[in-house]
Order: C-alpha cells, then sequence, then structure tokens
C-alpha cells in the first residue's frame, strides 16, 4: 500500500504539463498555400503590373500568412490543474473542476464536456483525433486520482 502511494506521489510530482501542437504535415500544408500566394503576388506583378490580381494576391498573402502563424502557434497545453486553449487570436483556460469528460467523433474532431453540459470543441491540430482524445482522457484520469489522493 506504502509503494503505491509512493508511485502516485513520484507521478503526481514528475507531471508537469503536457503541451499537444500542430502537426509538422499541417504546419508544412499552410506554408505551402502561403508561398503559393506570394508566388502569384509576384506573377501577377510580373505580368500585368500593379491591378486588380496583384491587389487580390496581396490579401490572399496576407490571409496565407496569419492562417499559417495561426496553426503554427495553435496548441492544447495540459496542465495540472488545467487546460489552456492557445491560437493566435484567442487562449482559453478550463480548470480541471469544470471538465467532466472528453469524446471524439469522426470528422467532427475532439471536444470537451463541461460540468455545466455545455461542450467546448477543441482546435483540429492535425492528429488522430481518437489519440488527442485518449490523452486528454488519460490526463482527466491522472488528475482525478491525484486530487482524490491528496484529499
Amino acid at each position: 500500500m506504502r509503494s503505491l502511494a509512493a508511485a502516485r506521489m513520484t507521478i503526481a510530482a514528475t507531471y508537469r504539463e503536457r503541451t499537444l501542437r500542430t502537426a509538422g504535415w499541417l504546419v508544412g500544408a499552410s506554408a505551402a498555400a502561403a508561398l503559393l500566394f506570394f508566388a502569384g503576388l509576384g506573377g501577377a506583378l510580373y505580368m500585368r503590373g500593379p491591378g486588380w490580381p496583384a491587389v487580390a494576391f496581396g490579401v490572399l498573402c496576407l490571409v496565407g500568412a496569419l492562417g499559417m502563424l495561426d496553426v503554427a502557434r495553435r496548441r492544447i497545453v495540459l496542465r495540472r490543474g488545467e487546460v489552456r486553449i492557445v491560437s493566435m487570436w484567442s487562449e482559453r483556460v478550463y480548470s480541471r473542476e469544470t471538465i467532466d469528460s472528453v469524446t471524439w467523433e469522426s470528422g467532427v474532431g475532439v471536444a470537451l464536456k463541461l460540468a455545466s453540459g455545455d461542450w467546448v470543441r477543441l482546435p483540429e491540430l492535425g492528429r488522430n483525433s481518437q489519440s488527442v482524445a485518449n490523452t486528454i482522457r488519460a490526463w482527466l484520469k491522472q488528475t482525478r486520482s491525484e486530487g482524490e489522493s491528496t484529499s
């Protein structure tokens, strides 16, 4: 019994945080799209000079670059007492006590069910949704058992 409690304390002490980042292929794909927009801008300026096509590609360049930065910055951080969902535009924090469960469905992605009954859809990271849900489920189970062992 004592060794089980010691093992739980060791696991709790070594668990700092886990970060789920966007898959490299998704960052690469968004960077490739942004690069194509910049190539289109260059081609439009070279072939037609300043005009509506160049303006359109300029807007696409801006959107592509911002989209690539957002995809590169997007992540889910699992800390001991909270889940932090980070993107370029926002950062949402949910304490462990407010999260009831996690689920996923093919084509829909991963969602957290809050104790209030609301659902929070997690950002797409370009990873297997089932794997992300299982990682969060394991974190929920680990932090739930930590809370029970300390109280």
